[in-house]
C-alpha cells in the first residue's frame, strides 16, 4: 500500500541519517522485511534523493542568511 511504502521510505531515511551504509542497509531491510535486496535498495534509493533534496534545502537557506 501507500503507507506501508512511505513507512519503509522513512525507515531506510533514518537508517542513512543514522550513518548505515547502502550494501548494509539493503541487506538488513531485505531480511527485516521479507523482500529482495533490490526492492530493498529501491526504497534506500527514495529515501536518498528525499535526503539530498532536504539536506540541499538547509544548505539554501544557511547560505541566504549571509
Amino acid at each position: 500500500t501507500k503507507a506501508e511504502k512511505e513507512r519503509r521510505i522513512q525507515e531506510a531515511l533514518q537508517a542513512l541519517i543514522d550513518g548505515y551504509g547502502t550494501s548494509t542497509l539493503a541487506s538488513h531491510l531485505s531480511e527485516k522485511w521479507g523482500c529482495t535486496r533490490r526492492n530493498a535498495l529501491y526504497y534506500i534509493k527514495k529515501a536518498d534523493i528525499r535526503l539530498q533534496k532536504d539536506l540541499k534545502k538547509v544548505d539554501n537557506s544557511a547560505s541566504n542568511k549571509f
